[in-house]
């Protein structure tokens, strides 16, 4: 199975490849593989990985999951555009 959304992904499988441009990154449980380095790395955005622990998961038998949070880019208004006005 593929899936793409690495928060959904990481509660319910208890193993995960990560892939960039068809190249192995990692292979191995979500813990493993979901790291920031690793994720940075891939999908060249800073990023936080934080461990909830929520008793064990019935579908993983894992003890924490972690979920990721990217940060986007914001754009950055030029210096031309900031005094102009429009008539």
């Amino acid at each position: 199975m593929t899936v793409h959304d690495l928060n959904l992904a990481s509660q319910y499988c208890q193993r995960l490849l990560l892939l960039n441009e068809g190249q192995l990154i990692a292979d191995g449980t979500p813990k493993s593989v979901l790291t920031e380095a690793q994720l940075s790395q891939v999908f060249k955005l800073d990023c936080a990985v934080e461990f909830i622990n929520k008793g064990t998961n019935k579908n993983t038998h894992q003890e924490t999951t972690p979920r990721v949070f990217f940060s986007l880019p914001v754009p950055v208004k030029s210096d031309a555009n900031l005094g102009a006005t429009h008539d």
